[in-house]
């Protein structure tokens, strides 16, 4: 599997701007010789800080300050591979991280957690759900196997999926019977966030009112946030269909000036989500620049750009010289993407002068261009 360890934690409770040190420490074997931990900030979709520390042995110390928990991946550095494990750190508290670094497949257990009470507790449901995750490498070494006999690739995709599928179904059962069997217990909030959307609430609900509204709360409040997002995303889905009303929206352009879809009513409109770190999104730029140029008197280019701060954006709209509309969607403001189901970048949504949605193209496909030269002939 992708997600060797997940090593889940808790939200605490700081005063604004105060600072408490993660005691992160760890004897693992099988290490490189170098650890770097990187903090994400889910606010602005990007690593918060980096921490490094050298490998003596397989040894090393590390204090990370921080004003509230965060999920981090923990690189792991060797002979010029690295090795990527996800955890949360939490302020207060120490992480010992022990066994042996999992570089194979078959690691899920390799690596263990102990430390404070926190962790420890972390370390117990850990060993509760191992068995159920070990379940996949023999699935996958049925895979190679029925690789090996030939069996065709549509076939081999059915059968990972639908046994991985009842893999998961256990593992969410038995997360909900530790929330069940542990409601007091802070760590029990952290296995809310490992739960597909469908089960959030009813999860949430089996904690007691000391977790929910404790220093657990921010992470479950994140968790129910996601869980709404994703159903949102969901039934934003099955409107982006051919002939479905595309939704509004109000963004600012380069002028600060607040625009519209219905603003474009009457022309065809291309919206064009993408990012300045996007390398596809890039790349896609001559093919677009040169559609537009044919067809601006009778389609409007809208640019969405996504998941940057305004400066990168404006130096992107400047640096590769967009002559369309641009406009811009704040981190923090992420409901167009929703409401478009936008799962990747670029995506491309042509709407009709009626202001119905006529096609979607994720990612760069030169059909959209054959498409629209038939369109526009």
């Amino acid at each position: 599997m992708k997600f060797i360890l997940s090593l889940l934690a808790a939200v605490t409770f700081t005063t604004a701007n105060a600072q408490q040190v993660l005691h992160l420490t760890c004897d693992a074997k099988d290490s490189g010789d170098t650890i770097i931990v990187q903090t994400i900030d889910y606010q602005r979709n990007e690593f918060a800080r980096c921490d490094t520390a050298i490998m003596n042995k397989g040894l090393f110390t590390l204090d990370i300050p921080l004003a509230k928990a965060a999920e981090a991946i923990i690189c792991n550095i060797k002979n010029g591979g690295m090795l990527r494990v996800r955890l949360y750190l939490v302020p207060g508290e120490h992480l010992h991280i022990s066994g042996s670094w999992p570089w194979g497949q078959s690691g899920a257990t390799k690596l263990t957690i102990g430390g404070s009470t926190f962790y420890e507790q972390m370390h117990e449901f850990n060993n509760a759900v191992n068995p159920i995750m070990n379940e996949v490498n023999p699935l996958n070494d049925k895979i190679k196997e029925l690789t090996a006999a030939g069996i065709s690739r549509d076939s081999l995709s059915s059968f990972y999926n639908h046994a991985v599928s009842g893999i998961f179904q256990k593992l969410y059962q038995k997360r909900m019977e530790l929330i069940r069997q542990y409601p007091d217990r802070d760590p029990s909030a952290t296995l809310v966030a490992e739960l597909p959307s469908h089960l959030t609430q009813d999860a949430v609900a089996l904690l007691t009112p000391r977790v929910r509204n404790g220093r657990m709360s921010a992470m479950i409040d994140n968790a129910l946030a996601q869980a709404d997002s994703k159903l949102k995303m969901a039934q934003a889905e099955k409107q982006m269909s051919k002939g479905k009303p595309a939704p509004d929206f109000k963004l600012k352009d380069l002028q600060g000036n607040d625009r519209t879809l219905t603003s474009f009513r009457g022309k065809y409109v291309l919206l064009d989500f993408w990012g300045s770190w996007c390398i596809w999104c890039i790349k896609g730029f001559p093919d677009l620049k040169a559609c537009y140029e044919n067809y601006k008197d009778r389609m409007e280019v809208v640019g969405i750009d996504c998941n940057d701060t305004e400066e990168k954006w404006r130096n992107a709209v400047k640096q590769y010289e967009l002559p369309w509309t641009n406009l811009y969607n704040p981190k923090s403001g992420t409901s167009v993407i929703t409401d478009y189901a936008v799962k990747g970048f670029p995506t491309k949504i042509l709407i009709s002068p009626d202001g119905l949605i006529h096609r979607v193209v994720v990612g760069e496909d030169p059909s959209l261009y054959t498409y629209l030269d038939e369109l526009f002939k």
